[in-house]
């Protein structure tokens, strides 16, 4: 009996040391969804990736008429070649050029595939890096601010889950400092 008061006891003072413990520390939230979206450097960077996504489609948009006006001067060159009012030397001469423009059409498909392909390649790594070096600087940030504001732990708020279920329902605006950290990292533009 007096063990399991004593045991009783122990867990009792435990728990509100835990519980006290608890009460003491300051969490923050920060929506970097919103952070990513509002800081001018994000906007910069974003506005830069998609100018050179429009580069890529002026590109390959014209490539793809040279491929079609190369198939358009085949057709008409092999129509031609088959055309028995022609001679048989302007016929022979149709079909050869009909030749080298399949030749070339198809050369100019492989490289263009080849091209646009290393280019969507090359702009996805781009994406990939400038984000990471956002998220890093955006991070880092944040962790200087928590130090300085005196916070324990700083929560992402639009985290989900690998189900995509949002991991936080709820923030209190007042422990929410996503408007903080975006006015800190614009300051100075």
């Amino acid at each position: 009996m007096i063990r399991t008061c004593i045991i009783g006891m122990t867990i009792f003072l435990i728990g509100s040391t835990l519980t006290v413990e608890a009460r003491d520390q300051r969490v923050a939230y920060v929506d970097l969804e919103q952070v990513l979206q509002d800081y001018h450097r994000a906007q910069t960077a974003i506005a830069r990736l998609e100018r050179q996504a429009e580069e890529n489609r002026a590109e390959r948009d014209a490539r793809v008429e040279r491929l079609r006006e190369l198939q358009r001067r085949y057709e008409e060159a092999l129509a031609m070649s088959r055309d028995t009012a022609l001679s048989a030397s302007a016929r022979e001469e149709q079909r050869n050029e009909a030749i080298m423009l399949d030749a070339e059409r198809d050369r100019l498909e492989e490289d263009t595939q080849r091209e646009l392909n290393e280019r969507l390649r090359q702009q996805r790594v781009d994406e990939q890096r400038i984000y990471t070096r956002l998220v890093d600087e955006i991070t880092e940030f944040i962790e200087r601010h928590a130090r300085n504001q005196g916070y324990h732990a700083v929560i992402d708020s639009s985290a989900r889950s690998a189900s995509g279920v949002p991991i936080v329902l709820h923030v209190d605006s007042r422990v929410d400092i996503t408007r903080a950290v975006i006015e800190a990292l614009n300051e100075g533009r």
